[in-house]
């Protein structure tokens, strides 16, 4: 007697009608039978209904109207920024600072400039780093006499081997490294950091040349002459700064034990951005003998 017809489309009440909702899925087999949902999600996969008739899509104990993440469980409704961007189980940002959860070192606390430090302390001997990526060559935490650890380059293949590290970077970043590279008599190691990439700059130290460079896209952009002191340990610092669609890129080199240059070694502008991507180490041992690197100290600023 009351003639109801869900879909209002063709003659057939519902009583009649293989497809109330006229999705094209017959009510026996379609999860909402009455409101039309062509795909049948159902993110809870339970008997309930699918999400486009369930009240709660998640089951959360929380009815999707009231639920900042519908679709994801979180029945604590957790937002650290409180924001109608979702709660934390469905927001990639939850502190709102610029910088997605998974690049993010405190992803519940606000902290625009991140910093990723690495002095191979936590890692196994004879063991690669987990959150690093070898490019070339073979690399692998070792330790000094004293024990203190550091990552270790192995002296073959003769090729310029790199390892990237840490979260993709697009604007001003600073990082510092300590090296430290044997000469084997007329024969020397070169060695460098990097920012933005393996196609961002690089600052580099070629002993067997007496200089560090500043290399863009394997190309030398600025040469400097340098000394470099095969006892002590080298410290590398690069430092880019994105201003006014211009990269001002600047180096220091200097030895452990010994005071920073107050200013660069080596600057050069580049019109445009720096690019996009992680930081670097560089090695190549034409000496034929391992290259050190440790403490490595990453400054970086927010994605904008």
């Amino acid at each position: 007697p009351d003639q109801i017809n869900t879909d209002g489309v063709d003659q057939r009440g519902d009583a009649c009608d293989v497809d109330d909702d006229n999705d094209n899925i017959r009510d026996g087999d379609d999860n909402c039978p009455l409101i039309a949902n062509p795909l049948q999600i159902n993110t809870d996969g339970l008997d309930d209904g699918g999400d486009a008739c369930d009240d709660d899509d998640d089951e959360d104990g929380v009815l999707d109207v009231d639920d900042n993440c519908p679709i994801h469980t979180n029945p604590n409704q957790a937002n650290t920024d409180s924001l109608t961007d979702g709660g934390d189980a469905c927001d990639d940002d939850d502190d709102e600072d610029g910088i997605n959860d998974t690049d993010d070192n405190c992803p519940s606390i606000t902290n625009a400039d991140q910093t990723y430090k690495n002095s191979f302390e936590g890692y196994e001997i004879n063991s690669f780093p987990d959150d690093m990526m070898e490019i070339d060559g073979v690399f692998k935490v070792e330790s000094n006499d004293e024990g203190k650890k550091h990552l270790q380059m192995a002296s073959e293949p003769l090729t310029e081997n790199a390892v990237i590290f840490g979260p993709s970077i697009k604007n001003s970043a600073t990082l510092e490294v300590k090296v430290k590279g044997f000469k084997k008599r007329r024969s020397f190691p070169r060695f460098g950091i990097g920012l933005h990439g393996i196609s961002g700059f690089r600052l580099r130290v070629v002993p067997s040349k007496k200089m560090i460079e500043l290399v863009k896209n394997e190309e030398p952009v600025k040469t400097v002459s340098f000394d470099w002191n095969p006892d002590k340990w080298s410290i590398l610092k690069l430092k880019i700064d994105y201003i006014n669609e211009k990269s001002i890129i600047q180096g220091w080199v200097w030895n452990e034990g010994s005071t920073a240059p107050k200013e660069p070694n080596i600057k050069y502008i580049h019109d445009g951005t720096p690019g996009q991507g992680k930081a670097s180490i560089w090695g190549t041992a034409y000496s034929g003998k391992v290259i050190l690197f440790d403490d490595l100290s990453l400054e970086y600023k927010k994605s904008s």
